[in-house]
């Protein structure tokens, strides 16, 4: 598979484990909250609710993927979003 093609079904993977209300928030090499002069190998992912949306309490505001690969932690996130749309 084409680098942009695994990324991109990657990418729809984690899209459609979004829980309603929910939204991709980025994908970054290294640590999702760290500046810029800490680096990281690996890549996160993550996604949380729209201000809009009220979720239980032991829902996370944040939920995070990570994985070596952006698409590893795409996919991941999608495995942990779709954990979370059981609890909802």
């Amino acid at each position: 598979m084409a680098p942009l093609a695994g990324l991109s079904s990657a990418w729809t993977a984690a899209s459609a484990a979004l829980p309603l209300g929910w939204e991709l928030r980025g994908l970054a090499k290294g640590p999702r909250d760290a500046g810029p002069h800490i680096g990281s190998e690996n890549w996160v992912a993550w996604a949380r609710p729209s201000t809009a949306v009220e979720r239980p309490r032991h829902v996370p505001s944040t939920v995070e993927g990570e994985g070596q690969t952006p698409e590893q932690a795409l996919n991941a996130l999608a495995r942990r979003l779709r954990e979370i749309q059981h609890e909802l």
